[in-house]
This record gives C-alpha cells, structure tokens and sequence, in this order.
C-alpha cells in the first residue's frame, strides 16, 4: 500500500512540475514580447523626437523652450517609461518631460552618455538612481549626431 502511494506521488510531482515548467515557458514568452515592443516604441519615440530636434533647429534651440516640454509630456504619458529627456553635447539636461524649467544637471558621467560620446547609436542601460528625480531608473538613450559629427 505504502508503495502504490508513493509511485503515485511521484506521479503528481512530475504532473505538477510539467505544469509548472509549461505556465514559465508562457509568461517568459508573454515577457519577451512585452519587452520586445517597449523597446520598438521606444525606438519609435526616440526618432520622433530626433526628426522633431532637427525641424526646430537642433538641441541648443530647445533650452526653455515650454512649447517643447509639453510636447515631450504629452508623449510620456503614452508610452511604457515615465520620462523623456534631452541633453546636449556636455551631458546637461536641455528639455524634460517630467519638469519645467529644467533642472541643472551634469550626466556626462552616465555609462549611457558615454556610450554615445564613443559613438554608439543607441544604449541600453542598467538601472540607476535619477541626479533629477531621485529615484531608480531603467536607461533606453539614443544620440542624435549632427553632421559636423
């Protein structure tokens, strides 16, 4: 008797684990495609913005401009992450989405900054605590290059 209880357990144990294995594989594949399309509408924004910078003028153009931080408020508040930013050739904030006017900052330190002085086109980055909003961020950045470089 203890010996038909036991090989049944064990039975249950392997069904159970099977259905254990089948529920991760689902939510890792939901979590990629999750994470897939945030980073292509994060693509997306960032060359909206980069075409919008360069109607304008480039980013020197942008420094207290209120029309443009709207504009980047209204496009945060329809995408996954919280903030968009931009920042100028030294690593000081020029326009943010999350506050007006725009604090003063240097982020030229920043791995992402970095990365894009190294000429790097787009990074992706570990998480971080903001010098702006004082709390942890997740870093998706893109450089936008003139053609003078």
């Amino acid at each position: 008797m203890v010996g038909l209880r036991s090989a049944f357990l064990m039975q249950e144990r392997a069904a159970d684990l099977g259905r254990a294995e089948a529920s991760l594989r689902d939510i890792s594949r939901v979590a990629e495609e999750y994470v897939g399309r945030v980073f292509e509408t994060s693509d997306l924004v960032t060359e909206g913005i980069a075409l919008r910078i360069a109607e304008l003028g480039g980013v020197d153009r942008l420094r207290g401009d209120p029309t443009f931080h709207e504009w980047l408020r209204y496009l945060s508040q329809r995408i996954a992450g919280d903030h968009l930013m931009v920042v100028d050739a030294a690593g000081q904030p020029v326009v943010l989405s999350l506050q007006y006017p725009t604090p003063m900052a240097d982020l030229s330190d920043r791995r992402w900054f970095r990365a894009h002085v190294e000429g790097v086109e787009r990074h992706v980055g570990e998480a971080l605590y903001s010098r702006i909003t004082n709390e942890i961020l997740f870093t998706f950045s893109r450089a936008l290059r003139r053609e003078d470089g």
